[in-house]
């Protein structure tokens, strides 16, 4: 949250959230309004000691995307992916 509140206008922060899977988006989104971050991701907690993931990208402006199970690595290059797109959109 404090990362968010001194942000310079040209960078994004991203939160994570790690939930039970039957409250994930409800605690998600609260989390992404209380921190006022730009973004969270977040994960079903039993993803913690696995080898893949499910990732559900929640942003401000209200995208959702849940690509499915990945690996971790997999996973890295997707939020990577996610942030270079909305520079590209920002910068438009």
């Amino acid at each position: 949250a404090a990362l968010a509140v001194a942000r310079a206008s040209h960078q994004h922060v991203v939160a994570f959230a790690l939930e039970n899977r039957e409250h994930l988006d409800i605690r998600a989104h609260e989390k992404l309004k209380r921190k006022q971050v730009d973004a969270i991701v977040a994960n079903p907690l039993p993803t913690m000691d696995a080898k893949t993931i499910e990732p559900i990208w929640l942003g401000a402006d209200g995208e959702r995307d849940a690509p499915g199970t990945m690996t971790k690595a997999e996973a890295a290059q997707w939020i990577v992916g996610k942030l270079e797109r909305w520079d590209k959109k920002k910068k438009k």
